[in-house]
């Protein structure tokens, strides 16, 4: 009869005793598989558990030695094996196999042509084998590869890269790799790294990676120079204590400082998370004397449940230039305070409770500042109504201050507010009527600022209403060749604050805010509840938006302005145009020119002479993934009694698939100097990715006496270095970030 082929199983049985059942059909000597419905007998064979075996041909000889050929599967329960032969050996546990080998494990996958599984000491073997990493962007080739229960995975003779077999741009070649069985990193010995086949550096000893699981371990060095450091050299050390903590210990070793050690713990829980952060450097050469420069953070926050959350942000330093000198990768060098609060907030659909104890720690000279030690707070919908809706809203707060020469309060501020609202597609109306009632308890000093002496008690209570309405209309326009939907949006509100003199009334917490469109609606000049202003006044605004076919908004343009009926002043600081009929023109435009050109612009003119009194202009232009240009201009006549004059530019741009540059450049109009010069490039292949930056920039220090210098500029250098799958990637956008300003889209006026 001719022969035929057919696909015959073969099931393991357990490793110790237990029987593999071939089923296939035999005569004396050998026989090929017959049809499974011609079965009359089976042979059985010592050999382990959990293993099948199909081919397209078997051949049993003296029930010792199966030889198998064509399309030939070894299957296990984590493992798949192909190849065009086999040989089982009953009597050693051995299947040999050869030529066209693919071998699928939970770690990796190699090709060769020789494999041998040994079930008598559950170990696997390849020569001359190919490889691919199952857990992790990596490849190769080695001349042995094992795998065993004991010694987990082994490879001798090897060459590793992340990147694609025909471009190996780095390599990683060492004597041997393991991954123990359990372990998360892989280890290398006699380890040579090439890049381009040029060999840059030997180590004894290696380790990385072998998982996306986060592990213990070297992190990438970051390197940097700077006129107040010199060479720097940071060398990070990550610490997995637990899936949910972890750390990061980084000591910084600096030519012109010396070493410095940084630490950061992460922690996060069902109800807790939290940052701690440590420094520390002996500084010798510091101006003040004292050597021990530091700076520490804790950021904590706990959700108690779906009500309550407690924050928690606390900072401390040593001297008000340390971040100056020494950088900071949670602070900007032009901060000049940093935060000290913690928040307790309770917050339902009608209910939201605060209580909040709040510090400043104030770099430099500057004006003192009141803390609050407590400031409690509570805001409550008593109705919350479609067309009827009535708050309360209370506060309690206690100022104080460490210079001792100024007063200090007790604060208590009652707030009840109706609105009935109504709004539909045309548009939306509102009337509003609150009262500020508010009580002081102070403690006065005999050093009086004011012209007034502040008086112990003090009981104050303004009315305020407002009226608000605003209409909607649209039309269908034709411009320039396409379809548009254009709105008219005009508004108008009517402000009426009762007039009271609060001269008896310590400033703790009152600011004069700076204005824009949606400012002159706002209805309050200053922040906190020291000074209510006196309003007697109607705002007139509108705005304009154009819609094209797929409802993007193309252009919109708002212009508004209050006219005054009747003001009083009632804080000396009030800017000069306090004393006119009108407010200053506000303006406010932005243009989608296209999906790659935008246009963001911010304007005030002054009433009493048509000046410029403020103004923001930004223009974007993003031509897709790293491609983008922003021009923009700033422009203030005073804030904090300085005029501010500010032009930047800043590109990125790519020059090929791997290369990006980065250029920033500042320039201040009033000091008639550049302020800001940073330029970055970035080169990143499959595999690996190098970033380069440097500039020259202003910076805010400060002398002994702690007086702001203006006049000082740092230079600046740094590299980062990573391989693609072994670490941490470079991404564009930490060079945009860089530098002083950094890349942000657009700013706000303020």
């Amino acid at each position: 009869m001719p022969f035929k082929l057919y696909r015959c199983s073969i099931i393991n049985q357990l490793k110790h005793g237990l029987l593999l059942t071939v089923i296939i059909g035999f005569s004396a000597h050998s026989q090929e598989c017959p049809t499974p419905e011609n079965i009359n007998h089976s042979v059985k064979t010592e050999v382990v558990d959990g293993v099948e075996v199909y081919a397209e041909k078997a051949v049993i000889s003296q029930d010792t030695l199966a030889e198998f050929s064509g399309n030939v599967e070894i299957l296990s329960n984590a493992t798949k094996l192909s190849a065009h032969s086999a040989i089982i050996d009953k009597n050693n546990q051995i299947i040999s196999a050869k030529q066209g080998i693919t071998y699928t494990g939970s770690t990796m996958q190699v090709r060769g042509n020789d494999a041998t599984l040994d079930f008598a000491t559950s170990k696997i073997s390849f020569k001359d084998t190919t490889f691919e990493m199952s857990n992790f962007n990596g490849r190769g080739k080695a001349d042995t590869i094992r795998f065993s229960e004991t010694d987990g995975v082994l490879l001798e003779g090897i060459a590793f890269s992340s990147c694609p077999d025909n471009k190996k741009d780095w390599e990683i070649r060492a004597d041997s790799f393991q991954i123990a069985p359990g372990d998360v990193m892989a280890v290398t010995r006699g380890t040579r790294f090439y890049i381009d086949d040029v060999p840059l550096f030997y180590l004894p000893y290696f380790s990385f990676p072998a998982t996306e699981l986060r592990q213990s371990g070297l992190l990438f060095p970051k390197i940097s120079n700077r006129d107040r450091t010199g060479f720097s050299y940071e060398q990070p050390y990550y610490f997995n204590i637990a899936p949910n903590i972890d750390a990061t210990l980084s000591p910084r070793l600096m030519a012109l400082k010396g070493l410095q050690l940084k630490s950061e713990l992460r922690y996060l829980t069902t109800r807790h998370q939290g940052q701690l952060h440590v420094e520390y450097l002996n500084d010798n050469d510091f101006e003040s004397g004292d050597n021990d420069r530091y700076f520490s953070r804790l950021f904590h926050t706990t959700q108690l449940n779906k009500q309550w959350r407690i924050d928690l942000d606390f900072n401390h330093l040593s001297d008000s230039n340390y971040i100056t000198d020494l950088g900071s990768h949670i602070y900007n060098r032009t901060d000049t305070q940093l935060a000290q609060n913690i928040n307790v907030n309770y917050l339902d659909e009608r209910l939201h409770f605060n209580l909040n104890a709040t510090d400043f720690l104030v770099l430099g000279v500057h004006t003192e500042r009141y803390r609050t030690r407590p400031e409690l707070s509570l805001s409550y919908d008593a109705i919350k109504k479609r067309h009827f809706k009535l708050n309360l809203h209370t506060e309690l707060a206690e100022f104080t201050s460490s210079n001792p020469d100024l007063p200090s309060a007790t604060r208590w501020h009652v707030e009840p507010t109706l609105t009935l609202p109504y709004s539909s597609s045309w548009g939306e109306v509102a009337a509003e009527g609150k009262l500020f009632h508010t009580q002081y308890w102070q403690k006065t000093t005999s050093q009086q600022t004011s012209e007034q002496p502040l008086k112990e008690n003090v009981t104050r209570s303004i009315f305020q209403g407002r009226l608000f309405g605003q209409l909607n209309f649209e039309r269908e326009l034709s411009l320039a060749g396409g379809q548009y939907l254009q709105t008219l949006e005009p508004k108008v509100q009517y402000l009426y604050t009762q007039h009271q003199q609060q001269n008896d009334i310590g400033i703790y917490d009152a600011t004069e805010m700076l204005n824009d469109f949606h400012g002159l609606f706002r209805g309050r000049q200053y922040t906190g509840l020291d000074r209510i202003d006196h309003n007697d006044q109607i705002t007139v605004g509108m705005t304009s938006r154009l819609f094209n076919a797929n409802a993007q908004e193309v252009l919109s343009l708002s212009v508004g302005q209050i006219f005054h009926i009747n003001q009083h002043d009632i804080m000396q600081s009030k800017s000069s145009n306090n004393d006119l009929e009108k407010s200053s023109l506000a303006a406010e435009v932005n243009w989608n020119i296209s999906e790659q050109w935008s246009v963001r612009t911010q304007l005030q003119l002054s009433e009493r002479n048509s000046n410029l009194e403020k103004a923001n202009i930004n223009v974007d232009y993003r031509a897709g993934a790293g491609k983008l240009i922003q021009i923009n201009h700033r422009y203030a006549e005073q804030i904090s009694r300085q005029e501010i004059d500010q032009s930047g530019v800043t590109i990125a741009w790519p020059f090929s698939k791997q290369w990006q540059g980065v250029a920033r450049v500042y320039y201040d109009g009033t000091e008639e100097r550049i302020i800001e010069n940073y330029i970055g490039f970035q080169y990143q292949s499959c595999c690996w990715a190098i970033q380069v930056a440097g500039g020259r920039s202003l910076v805010n220090r400060f002398n002994q006496n702690t007086i702001n210098s203006l006049g000082e500029f740092d230079t600046n250098f740094s590299i980062n270095f990573s391989f693609t799958g072994l670490g941490s990637n470079n991404n564009i956008s930490d060079l945009l970030r860089g530098g002083l300003f950094g890349y942000h889209r657009p700013f706000s006026i303020e």
